[in-house]
């Protein structure tokens, strides 16, 4: 064969697929799960950043690529994950495996390998709930017990079980959530910050950040001892730090009563923890060419920035295509490249900086929610400001309170109590949540409404509110 790039392998279209025996149905669902409300577009996850990022991989000549054998018509019908995955493995994954050997010889850094999560778990039997269907493996990046140490969990799901457009549905945000859940906890336990979601449709990549929250909300949560014991690997110029079990096994005595879950403010070293929403990208099965990702591309910038960059779960994130000082030299704040000298143009972010200055930053973020809240969740009726319905499923949830609510101002938030009237714009009728639930009808107390500005809403008369409420 001749010689050819990363680029331009990874960029051949997609084999032709056949998912009309595809059925509907519901995700996996579990108590244990961190809780995830929105998400926000990873916007620098995209083809001309990560080019430039990999440049030197992915148009380096390579002279022995090794391309898959092509399927039969009966390898491409999706009937089930289990069909998609079988796809995956046989036709999707090898030639990214392969541009790993070209990339690994390249950068220099340790051999690493995409495929199936089983060589990453103790315990089979096992809830298959707590287990990621794939895992990024290297030999430099083993448990303790002589298995892999999964340094990029991933997931695999029909499209017509979960798709990234259900996040704007009402009625499909609940089966949207559930595997963005799953992924994020799979990420939370590993101590990484990447993850992916996959479907017969396309690839979402996400990357997922911790957040600090005011100290209290998460006093009463227990540490749990089998969590609390951990180990480092360290390689190239990588850094993760894991818990001294497997996810499975970590995570397999976990439910809903459990403390730590009642809330997503844990860590392992941190008393009260919040998630940021996940960053994503989508990436749709027909993309093909080397101007655009592609799945298969994607998954190999994605997995490549877990095995040779800094890729553990923080609070912070420096600047995406950046770099800082280290040892007479620079660093890549993403991908781990070592440079003597700084390239031209090139940022500088400090990748550890102070609590003080992360604060400072994320109060600013606050402050532009606010402004976002104001100008987006609320729906005039009568010159009279409601809570949507769509609005309220993507505002942040109280776990302690166990209400949404929504920022007014001045680092100050309103709850979304069964007294506030919520209008759905979809079906065009009144309800109100109690809790996550959502209940058609009248607000429990329509007259001690918390809605916003409070005085703006109780303006109404009871009657004419009534009658408006229950449209």
């Amino acid at each position: 064969m001749p010689s050819s790039t990363i680029l331009a392998e990874l960029t051949r279209p997609n084999p032709k697929i056949d998912a009309s025996c595809t059925s509907e149905g519901t995700n996996t669902i579990s108590g244990a799960w961190t809780h995830v409300t929105s998400w926000v577009e990873w916007t620098e996850f995209e083809h001309g950043t990560l080019r430039s990022m990999f440049k030197d991989v992915v148009e380096a000549e390579w002279k022995d690529p090794v391309r898959p054998d092509e399927g039969s018509s009966f390898d491409r019908e999706i009937w089930d994950e289990d069909t998609l995955e079988h796809l995956l493995s046989k036709e999707m994954l090898p030639p990214v495996n392969d541009a790993f050997r070209q990339a690994t010889r390249v950068l220099k850094c340790p051999k690493v390998h995409l495929g199936r999560a089983g060589r990453c778990s103790n315990d089979p039997s096992s809830d298959s709930r707590l287990r990621p269907d794939w895992a990024l493996c290297s030999r430099k990046s083993m448990q303790g017990t002589g298995k892999y140490t999964n340094l990029l969990p991933g997931d695999t799901k029909l499209a017509k079980k979960w798709s990234p457009t259900f996040y704007e549905s009402p009625q499909r945000h609940k089966s949207w959530v559930e595997p963005v859940r799953q992924i994020q906890t799979y990420s939370h336990v590993l101590n990484v910050r990447y993850g992916w979601l996959i479907t017969e449709e396309c690839l979402v990549v996400m990357r997922f950040c911790r957040e600090h929250i005011e100290p209290g909300l998460a006093s009463e949560r227990s540490r749990r001892a089998g969590l609390q014991e951990s180990y480092t690997v360290n390689y190239g110029h990588r850094r993760v730090t894991s818990g001294g079990t497997d996810l499975s096994t970590s995570m397999g005595a976990m439910s809903i009563s459990d403390p730590l879950y009642q809330s997503s403010a844990y860590s392992e070293d941190y008393a009260s923890i919040e998630f940021q929403p996940p960053r994503y990208k989508i990436i749709p099965w027909s993309n093909h060419g080397k101007s655009c990702l592609t799945i298969r591309l994607g998954l190999f910038y994605l997995n490549l920035l877990a095995a040779c960059g800094t890729s553990s779960m923080e609070f912070y994130y420096p600047e995406f295509d950046s770099w800082h000082p280290l040892n007479n030299g620079y660093e890549h704040n993403s991908t781990g490249k070592f440079v003597k000298k700084l390239p031209s143009k090139a940022a500088i972010d400090n990748p550890n900086p102070s609590l003080e200055e992360v604060e400072a930053e994320q109060t600013s973020e606050i402050k532009k929610s606010d402004k976002s809240d104001e100008d987006t969740i609320w729906i005039m009726v009568n010159n009279v400001p409601y809570l949507k319905r769509s609005s309220v499923m993507q505002l942040h949830f109280h776990e302690k309170n166990q209400q949404y609510y929504y920022h007014i101002g001045d680092n100050k938030f309103d709850f979304v109590t069964s007294n506030v009237p919520v209008f759905d714009e979809v079906a065009s009728e009144w309800g109100y949540f109690e809790g996550r639930n959502w209940t058609l009808g009248a607000a429990r107390d329509e007259m001690d409404s918390k809605g916003k500005g409070k005085g703006k809403v109780n303006e109404t008369t009871g009657e004419g509110s009534k009658r408006q409420r229950r449209r």
